[in-house]
């Protein structure tokens, strides 16, 4: 919050109040003559499911070294986003983003609807945000490395160890693993070289 406020900050002391390319330093806002208040709600909600879904699916027992993709996928769920909520409301998909603006044009005295409607930029955003963490905890949405496992803590080891089913080669037979009984606890060097000195 308090980055986006110095930012509408930066651009209020460069653009001043009559600059329209500031566009009231990015604030957040839609014509009501257009747009009706369920509509823009539906729009931010949906895009905000978009982008949370896309940090949860990145980031919740990330692949070692950030996977093939790394972050884009997010990257990509934030640009989907503001191309389709840009000509809508400016794009918030977050209550900070839109608070740090508003606030600044209202300081400046910039005639608008940017503060009135900013109601729109907090309730849409967190109802997105909650549902779309109910639906990833509990439909069938999660990673496969994190069946079976109620801890986090647990499942957080798996970014770095192959399930003991992905050791096959081509003839289907199983190879060595440093995964013992899919409990995935690690198994102590010792104890390798006493099943198989070959290890």
């Amino acid at each position: 919050m308090a980055g986006a406020t110095l930012g509408a900050f930066f651009l209020w002391s460069i653009f001043g109040n009559h600059w329209p390319a500031a566009r009231a330093f990015g604030s957040n806002s839609w014509d009501e003559s257009v747009f009706s208040g369920g509509q823009v709600f539906l729009a931010e909600m949906m895009g905000t499911m978009l982008l949370v879904y896309n940090v949860f699916a990145t980031i919740d027992i990330p692949t070692e070294g950030g996977g093939p993709l790394g972050v884009y996928p997010i990257a990509m769920s934030v640009m989907v986003a503001h191309l389709f909520l840009l000509p809508i409301d400016g794009c918030s998909i977050n209550p900070t983003r839109s608070f740090g603006p508003s606030l600044v044009a209202a300081m400046a005295g910039i005639n608008g609807k940017y503060y009135h409607q900013q109601y729109m930029f907090w309730f849409a955003p967190m109802i997105g945000a909650a549902l779309t963490a109910a639906i990833y905890e509990y439909a069938p949405l999660k990673p496969k490395k994190r069946e079976g496992k109620e801890s986090l803590a647990d499942a957080v080891f798996l970014s770095s160890v192959k399930r003991e089913d992905d050791q096959e080669d081509i003839s289907g037979d199983k190879l060595p693993t440093t995964v013992e009984n899919k409990s995935y606890s690690k198994v102590d060097t010792a104890q390798v070289d006493e099943i198989d000195p070959d290890l």
